[in-house]
């Protein structure tokens, strides 16, 4: 029973095949394609593009941030000024509510100074408590799999 069921989709699926193919080109050939348009986009996409001088401000300039922080008002500010300069009107910061406090990490660093120097690679996790004094203790061997 189930052989039969498939055989007479599959039967109705190879008959509405070429319609839909015929459709398909029908319908892409029905769409003119301006070819001075297209060149025009891929010129101001290869010759004229902000995207990676934008992602590095956003990145390395004005990242990473918290919700709350003062980096996070800064980007803001930024990409507003950049949208404005842009010729985007009415490019404004918005409110969302009360988040609570911010959290900013100014400085931070991990080295293992015995039995011989390394520089360790790691990041403190968001609002832990700064420290008032460098931290020193035994190193503990972690095995991930």
């Amino acid at each position: 029973m189930t052989s039969n069921r498939f055989r007479h989709l599959l039967s109705h699926t190879l008959l509405a095949a070429p319609f839909v193919v015929a459709l398909t080109i029908t319908i892409r050939a029905q769409e003119p394609v301006d070819d001075q348009i297209v060149a025009k986009i891929k010129a101001e996409g290869f010759q004229h593009s902000a995207v990676m001088e934008t992602l590095s401000w956003l990145t390395d300039v004005h990242g990473p941030r918290l919700t709350g922080s003062t980096q996070l008002r800064a980007a803001g500010e930024w990409a507003r000024a950049e949208l404005t300069k842009w010729g985007l009107s009415g490019a404004a910061l918005e409110s969302y509510g009360s988040i609570g406090r911010g959290w900013t990490l100014d400085r931070f660093s991990i080295e293992m100074t015995g039995p011989q120097y390394m520089r360790i690679t790691g990041y403190p996790r968001a609002w832990s408590p700064a420290l008032s004094t460098p931290l020193s203790a035994t190193p503990v061997l972690v095995e991930v799999k």
